[in-house]
């Protein structure tokens, strides 16, 4: 180095360095050789100017007693070169740090002095008020017109006790003018002298548009979320009060001739809603039709459907259709009319006179029957697809004859069930658990059984379970 004034002198000898007889590395050595040479070079080789800001001295690798951050301003000098730098203080980068942070907030500060014309304002008030454009004040007689009419008695008021009361102002006021469609929030507090006179007003204004539409969308999305739980529980509600009106009542099981029936339909209650399950016993000439059906989905819809199936099932049994020609007849009725549900059932008749049940079954597992000593089997018979898949599909049905003590447990569980699947439970040894369950129940305990059907199968919580017991006295 050739030439240091008094300041760059300042500087070296902080770093313990004489700049009359020592190089920059002396007091720069890793940000020297690493950045400073090597633009000092170009600076000689190409005349150009350079100006080098954000630069760091570390402690730890220059000869600096502290961290520095400097900005170079380099020329080229004839033969030589000429640099300027200053080292930022740490009012400097606070300053820098604030004017970042009201960046990133959307914050701008002032600070007015009564006596003076015009407030202080920082940066970024500035540039919030000019939307973004480069200027350099506010304009004093453009304020008033830069709030929303409705807004601006409450906001002179407001002032009016800052200035003349002493009293912190907090408000948040829709913009007009130059910041016409925001919403500023404004915070002030009056700056008092000796006496407890207002001398000046410093605060902040921050555009919290973005927030006020965000905390909007919010509010929407919540209501909108409020009316569908409404409209859930009410559809709910309808689908629980289809769902009873579907199932027998005590008084029509009494009547049943030759037999005794126990029904009950699960629905998952930690779920909230409804499955499309539903059991029917009623009375035809010389029996009794049994019915055990799923619909595919869950609620109010699902429950309407099967209300359409069981009237349909009757309608066809009192015309002494036999239950493969009930299953056919419905599966052509779903595929024309329900095209966007699919369901299981199970029909069968039971003649008393014969002990004869004939059924059918379309997608639905067949049905175990336990004799008087209560060993189990499971009925063999062709199990169909579910109805509403295939509308050509046909159905057949077959016999068997039951003996005074036996029992017949139907229940839901088929391998198909549309668009919501569910696991085929004739696997992992779960049947088997079923067809001797008189070996760890009373099947005369009808919730017993409904336990066990339960636990054997590994019927998930969030999955109807509906299931029917006959019995023949």
């Amino acid at each position: 180095m050739e030439y240091a004034n008094a300041l760059a002198r300042q500087i070296f000898s902080g770093a313990r360095v004489d700049p009359d007889e020592a190089t920059l590395l002396a007091a720069y050595l890793a940000l020297g050789s690493a950045t400073l040479l090597p633009e000092f070079a170009r600076v000689l080789q190409d005349g150009r100017p350079r100006r080098l800001d954000g630069l760091r001295a570390d402690p730890r690798t220059d000869g600096v007693p502290g961290p520095q951050t400097l900005s170079v301003h380099a020329v080229r000098l004839w033969d030589r070169v000429f640099a300027v730098w200053r080292v930022a203080t740490e009012a400097d980068l606070l300053y820098d740090q604030l004017l970042q942070a009201e960046r990133i907030a959307g914050v701008g500060s002032f600070c007015w002095e009564l006596r003076d014309p015009e407030p202080r304002c920082s940066p970024e008030l500035v540039r919030l008020f000019h939307r973004g454009r480069d200027a350099a004040t506010i304009p004093v007689d453009e304020l008033a017109d830069s709030v929303h009419p409705d807004d601006l008695l409450a906001v002179q008021d407001a002032v009016r006790r800052t200035i003349v009361e002493g009293k912190q102002l907090l408000a948040e006021v829709r913009g007009a003018g130059r910041v016409s469609g925001r919403r500023l929030r404004l915070a002030a507090e009056p700056i008092l002298d000796d006496t407890g006179n207002v001398t000046a007003v410093r605060g902040t204004v921050q555009d919290v548009t973005e927030e006020r539409a965000i905390e909007a969308r919010l509010r929407r999305a919540e209501e909108a979320l409020a009316a569908q739980r409404h409209r859930l529980a009410d559809e709910r509600r309808a689908a629980e009060a289809l769902q009873k009106a579907l199932l027998p009542t005590d008084p029509e099981l009494g009547h049943l001739e030759g037999v005794e029936l126990c029904g009950r339909c699960r629905s998952p209650e930690r779920v909230g809603t409804v499955d499309g399950d539903w059991y029917d016993a009623c009375s035809v000439p010389d029996g009794t039709i049994l019915v055990l059906g799923d619909v595919d989905e869950r609620g109010l819809s699902s429950m309407t459907t099967a209300a359409r199936l069981r009237y349909a099932v009757r309608a066809y049994a009192v015309l002494d259709m036999p239950p493969g020609d009930i299953l056919t007849a419905v599966n052509g009725m779903l595929c024309a009319m329900e095209v966007e549900h699919t369901a299981c059932l199970v029909v069968a008749r039971y003649t008393p006179s014969t002990r004869e049940l004939r059924w059918a079954a379309a997608g639905q597992v067949a049905p175990v029957r336990y004799d008087a000593a209560g060993a189990g089997t499971v009925l063999t018979g062709p199990l169909g697809l579910p109805l509403g898949e295939v509308a050509e599909m046909r159905y057949t049905d077959t016999a068997v004859t039951l003996t005074p003590g036996d029992r017949v447990l139907f229940y839901t569980g088929g391998q198909y069930a549309g668009t919501r699947p569910r696991s085929d439970r004739r696997r992992g040894g779960g049947l088997d658990l079923v067809r001797r369950a008189a070996e760890t129940i009373d099947l005369t305990d009808f919730d017993a059984v409904i336990t066990h059907l339960v636990t054997s199968l590994n019927v998930p919580d969030d999955e109807d379970v509906c299931t029917m017991l006959i019995h023949v006295p």
